[in-house]
């Protein structure tokens, strides 16, 4: 895929910006908060994915283990899910969490016993192969004023198994603050529906990288993740503090509004499904973008999906993360 390129000046960015249906008055409105700490040493969790499975409610904890969810009445008989890596997932009913007066959210310590798998070449030399693709035509943020945990999801196949994954990258298209952080997932691939699925990755991997534009490379060699299924997915979850998240997506709220002229809609066929998508005729400078291609052959190749906030239902996307993973075998 390398020689894939478009010329700047074609250059389309797309956004998944929600409506932010839950800040408009609707009645029987309420926020849950609470904190999210390790039952064990009764430490902060920070970055856990709290939402509705499936739904477009979902935000992550701070850095203190500290949330806050805004639920409107259609929610009421819901479950709220608390999930951090490396923990056991715990739900509670959305009822129950509102008579709660501590708010404090206790999660344990999985214990994983995991089946060793050995790596080994034919030709007694391990080989090193990168996976994924390189060349942009346009990039993406996709976020909402009042959820987070947002992420975009690519499936690669591996020709040998099994085999252990070194290193991820993700190509920033652009990053306009000082730093940008953003975790790695690995999941697997869901045999009845293709969607990412499962975890694979026991750990919250979460890098911050200082840099305008460029390749994010995450070293995933300590984690020893050795695979026996040819595909999986990689994913890039975009962890983004609430004023960052917030002014971004009120800036686009507005661009669109006052610059109706500058957007058009997009519709595209992938795999049998449509999808309409807004797009920014020019480049703008005022979120975090990771690199995405549209390229038909790459579209073709490599399924990506998205979903717009924690635990919220995997969707297809009409572009395709610029991700790589190094793998051996």
């Amino acid at each position: 895929m390398e020689g894939l390129r478009s010329k700047a000046d074609n250059l389309l960015i797309l956004f998944f910006l929600l409506t932010a249906e839950l800040s408009k008055a609707q009645p029987a409105e309420w926020v849950i908060q609470g904190q999210v700490l390790d039952a064990a040493t009764h430490q902060p969790i920070g970055y856990a994915n709290i939402g509705i499975i499936g739904k477009k409610v979902g935000t992550l904890s701070n850095t203190d283990g500290s949330f806050s969810v805004r639920l409107s009445q259609e929610y009421a008989a819901d479950v709220l899910t608390f999930a951090a890596l490396g923990f056991e997932t715990q739900s509670l009913t959305v009822a129950d969490l509102r008579q709660q007066t501590s708010g404090k959210i206790y999660l344990k310590e999985k214990i994983y016993s995991l089946a060793e798998v050995v790596v080994r070449s034919k030709t007694g030399k391990l080989q090193e192969i990168t996976l994924g693709i390189n060349r942009r035509t346009g990039g993406t943020y996709c976020g909402n004023s009042q959820t987070a945990g947002a992420a975009m999801a690519v499936q690669l196949r591996a020709e040998t198994v099994p085999f252990q994954i070194s290193k991820a990258r993700l190509r920033i298209l652009y990053n306009p603050f000082p730093d940008c952080k953003v975790r790695v997932r690995l999941l697997s691939v869901d045999p009845a529906t293709g969607k990412p699925d499962k975890d694979l990755l026991d750990k919250s991997v979460i890098v911050t990288a200082s840099i305008e534009r460029g390749w994010v490379e995450v070293d995933l060699s300590q984690y020893k993740i050795k695979l026996e299924e040819a595909s999986f997915y990689l994913a890039f979850e975009w962890i983004e503090d609430d004023a960052r998240r917030k002014a971004t997506v009120e800036f686009w709220e507005a661009y669109q509004r006052d610059h109706p002229d500058k957007m058009q809609q997009v519709v595209r066929v992938v795999d049998g499904q449509t999808i309409e998508s807004t797009v920014s005729k020019e480049f703008v400078k005022n979120s975090t973008l990771f690199a995405t291609s549209s390229h038909p052959s790459v579209l073709a190749a490599y399924p990506c999906y998205r979903r717009e906030a924690s635990l919220a239902e995997w969707k297809r996307s009409s572009e395709v993360l610029v991700a790589t993973a190094t793998v051996v075998h």
